[in-house]
């Protein structure tokens, strides 16, 4: 970094922002940008973890979306830890493999709640950063139309066969238990739908009278408790399973 860049700055206001636009004074740091918008790659030989991670903040800034293919798993845990310092957590993307001897990535439910998360905030556009391994990226992922037209929507005063809900959501590749307690799950019991959906935080109990939809809630799945009424609720599919039901 260039000496004039280095002036007149205060150890005590050192934080993220002012480091950055510190390297955004720097030449040679910017340099690297302008390479960009003429190679398909570009290597840079640090090793430092948290230099890379300012050089991934500004080229958010200017409009990149930065994708971090990581080998080891543990490796990539260690570099969202290290993120979020940087990030904002909730505009990280982190798709991990959780096993990396599996051939197939369909069937695991904390895997498609991760990809959930990854698409909702690709397609609403609030995603600054993506960390992966590069055999995810070796299978087909959703589109953003397909995603939207398999997302089952649920609003309080709505009808739904309430006696059918439970083939649809199996069709859509969530699995029935007897209490809800982890992404992908559904229960019933009376005239109450318990579903935990895909890419969410906490699961949803809904009320039906009938066919009508009388009441939406959000529950905590440790006690079962219910703690926040909402007028409507969206139930994503599993995503690689109905990825290759559409390309089969």
């Amino acid at each position: 970094m260039n000496k004039n860049a280095q002036k007149n700055v205060s150890r005590e206001t050192l934080d993220i922002d002012d480091i950055t636009a510190l390297f955004e004074k720097d030449d040679v740091f910017m340099s690297s940008f302008s390479l960009l918008r003429h190679r398909i790659s570009l290597n840079i030989n640090v090793s430092n973890t948290s230099f890379i991670l300012f050089w991934l903040r500004q080229a958010k800034k200017l409009g990149y979306l930065p994708l971090v293919i990581i080998e080891s798993e543990l490796d990539a845990e260690s570099f969202y830890s290290d993120a979020i310092s940087f990030f904002l957590s909730d505009a990280i993307g982190w798709i991990p493999l959780f096993d990396s001897s599996s051939s197939s990535l369909t069937g695991h439910s904390a895997l498609e709640n991760h990809l959930n998360r990854f698409f909702s905030k690709l397609y609403d556009g609030s995603l600054d950063l993506l960390i992966s391994t590069e055999k995810v990226f070796k299978h087909p992922v959703i589109d953003k139309k397909t995603l939207a037209e398999k997302i089952l929507h649920l609003r309080v005063g709505n009808e739904i066969s309430f006696s059918s809900l439970g083939d649809t959501l199996s069709e859509m590749g969530y699995q029935r238990s007897e209490l809800v307690e982890y992404c992908g799950e559904f229960t019933f019991r009376g005239g109450i739908a318990d579903i935990y959906p895909f890419g969410q935080t906490y699961p949803l109990r809904i009320e039906f009278f009938g066919d009508t939809i009388d009441s939406i809630r959000r529950f905590n799945p440790n006690d079962q408790n219910t703690f926040e009424l909402c007028d409507h609720g969206s139930i994503p599919p599993a995503s690689f399973s109905v990825t290759q039901k559409k390309n089969a």
